[in-house]
């Protein structure tokens, strides 16, 4: 087995997780947030999307999925950082970021192919060929670029899974609270 193919069976599996991670989450529950100036679900999945499509741009030099797929229209984004490096994690740029499921699934299918497809095409030569990333200290090669990616990408994904913990024991809380002032209620009664 080449680098190439482990790389690849590894962003095969990250584009799968990306979708397990949405599950059948709704925009609502994806925007939903533990504390006020938290980041949500969809604003940590579109930032490692956004950031995974950038760091292909430095790898093949093409344009980026978000820019040639016109996503920012598609995500009805009247603004957006300029890539997926550029400060996400501000509190208008969260809060601007209001990703519907399916969309967001779409843009992560159209990265993942674009991957493969450069994947397909590396030799080992290739992969060892050293890039430049600018805010990076020095030059890296290819193939830890793409692991860095994949790194950052689960890194994400893990925060996400842990929101989605929260929203379920906060969900589970007010159910039971429900259900005790039900009882209550029916004990004055």
């Amino acid at each position: 087995m080449t680098g190439s193919e482990i790389l690849r069976m590894q962003f095969d599996r990250l584009a799968q997780e990306f979708k397990n991670t949405l599950g059948d989450f709704g925009a609502q529950r994806l925007a939903w947030r533990p504390a006020p100036r938290a980041n949500d679900i969809g604003a940590l999945l579109w930032h490692s999307a956004r950031a995974w499509d950038g760091y292909l741009f430095y790898l093949d030099g093409a344009t980026e999925v978000f820019v040639t797929g016109n996503w920012q229209e598609r995500f009805e984004m009247k603004t957006t950082p300029k890539n997926g490096f550029d400060g996400v994690y501000g509190e208008a740029q969260v809060a601007c970021v209001r990703a519907r499921p399916k969309l967001l699934s779409e843009y992560v299918d159209a990265i993942h192919q674009r991957t493969t497809v450069f994947l397909r095409a590396a030799s080992p030569d290739q992969l060892a060929a050293l890039v430049k990333i600018p805010w990076w200290p020095e030059e890296k090669p290819k193939a830890f670029v793409l692991a860095h990616v994949i790194r950052h990408s689960y890194e994400h994904l893990g925060e996400a899974q842990y929101i989605k913990g929260l929203m379920k024991a906060e969900s589970k809380k007010r159910k039971a609270k429900s259900k005790k002032c039900l009882l209550l209620k029916l004990k004055k009664v």
